[in-house]
Order: C-alpha cells, then structure tokens, then sequence
C-alpha cells in the first residue's frame, strides 16, 4: 500500500510546479482552496492533450472526456474545500494532467511495478507464488495499476468490473509493453467473503482467470478505507473482531487477455 502512494506523490509532484507543492503547508485554508481550483483548472485546460507512452482506446478517451467533465462542474461547486493534500483532489490533478486514466469502474496508473518486498510478506509459499506470476508476467514492471477514486465510482459494481477488465484487456493487446494489471487495496482481502459478500467478485473473478494474491500489510489504525463506508465493518474493528488487511493482485497480460480479450 504505502509502495502505492509512494508512486502516487511522485506522479502528483510531476503534475504540479515544486513550488506551488511546497508552499501548501503554509497557505490558509481558503488560499489553499483557490490554488488547487487553479492548479486544476489549469491542468484541465492545458493544450494539447500530454503526449502519453500508451496507446489508449477508445472508450477510455470517452471515459477521460467524461471525467474532465466531471472535474469542471466540481471546481465551480463552492463550499467544499479543495486541497491539493487530499486524496481526493490529488487523483483530480492526476485524471486532469492525465496521469491516472479512467477505465470504467476504476482509474490505472500505467508506470507502476510490483515491489520486491511483497514477495517476502507472505512466507515461502507466498513468495513462489509470486514468483511464478511476475515470471508469467514477463517482469515486475511495467503493469497498469488499478485505483478507487471517491468521486467517481458509480461503475463500481459486478456488471461495471467486468465492462472494465474488457477495456484493460484492450489496453494491454495496444501496449505490448505492459506487463499485466495490479491493484493493492482492502478488498481484495480474503476476509471480506464472509465480512462483506457483496464485493467478493472483486477477488473472486480475477482469481478464477489467472490473476494472483498477495498479502501486503495489516491496516491497524484502521485508515485504508475499509471502514469509511460500512457502519458493519466499523462496528467489528472497533470490538476488535476485524482489522483489515491489504493485498495485491498481480494479473499477467496474457491470461487477463484470454480472459477477457475480444
């Protein structure tokens, strides 16, 4: 998980000046609002479009169209304070400058990689297992990564998942480069099946074509998002009957693409 923001401070640094970044900490509340509406704005309105090292399809350029849409009708919402050191207006940079695409139910990174480290969290098993997935994989980078944004996750559903493997497995077939897809989030946890039944799909359907897991990190302080929505979830960290825990999935291109390939 943290390997994950780590890239996504790097990505965010890219996408906006060292400068304006920097002077974040020290700028007032409403100061702070009106820069990254600007910073925003700006990546928004930049022309032409960044020159990308990834062949895009086509639904993913009406789901970027969309999403810019999304972004514009929200920077003129007032009354929600914007800041750039939020997650939430951090991924809006990001999807603006292009930097996080959409695919439907879910946004890619497509400069990511698989950590050594999470090789070695699980024991030996663990670590065969991942050995043979970045081995199918052809490496450890580079892999599209998936994400969860807040403010976009009205395709977040069994039929909206399925829709957006097709899209990544058009991605991949255009980017021979890739290695495959990878995300690192809560659940992906083993544990949801009987906690949450109704997101198992999200591990269940890659799991069933291909796709590996790996055990990444125990979520102690309770701050990964797994208990921002779920009063039920909440409710069993709170009595001590629950801590969530991070995995990653490691989906190697060819098998992502038999799967879901047209």
């Amino acid at each position: 998980m943290w390997d994950g923001l780590a890239r996504h401070a790097v990505r965010f640094r890219q996408a906006v000046p060292e400068s304006f970044a920097a002077s974040l900490p020290a700028l007032s509340a409403k100061a702070g609002d009106a820069l990254t509406r600007l910073a925003v704005a700006r990546a928004l309105l930049a022309a032409p479009r960044p020159e990308l090292p990834v062949v895009l399809p086509d639904a993913v350029r009406v789901f970027w169209a969309r999403e810019c849409h999304r972004i514009a009708q929200r920077l003129l919402v007032a009354g929600q304070d914007a800041d750039l050191r939020a997650d939430s207006w951090r991924k809006e940079l990001l999807i603006a400058s292009g930097r996080l695409l959409p695919v439907g139910a879910g946004f890619v990174d497509f400069e990511a990689g698989v950590p050594r480290s999470y090789l070695l969290r699980g024991g030996v098993s663990q670590f065969l297992q991942g050995l043979r997935a970045l081995t199918s994989a052809g490496g450890r980078e580079p892999f599209l990564e998936l994400h969860a944004h807040t403010e976009s996750i009205s395709g977040f559903s069994p039929d909206g998942w399925l829709a957006s493997f097709r899209i990544l497995a058009e991605m991949l077939r255009l980017n021979p480069h890739l290695r495959g897809v990878t995300r690192a989030n809560w659940f992906i946890d083993p544990q949801i099946a009987s906690i949450s039944p109704h997101l198992v799909y999200t591990r269940e359907v890659p799991a069933a074509h291909g796709a590996t897991f790996l055990f990444v990190s125990h979520d102690t302080d309770g701050t990964s998002g797994a208990l921002a929505r779920s009063p039920t979830r909440r409710a069993m960290f709170e009595r001590g009957e629950y801590v969530p825990q991070i995995h990653m999935m490691i989906w190697p291109r060819k098998a992502l693409i038999e799967a879901f390939g047209r």
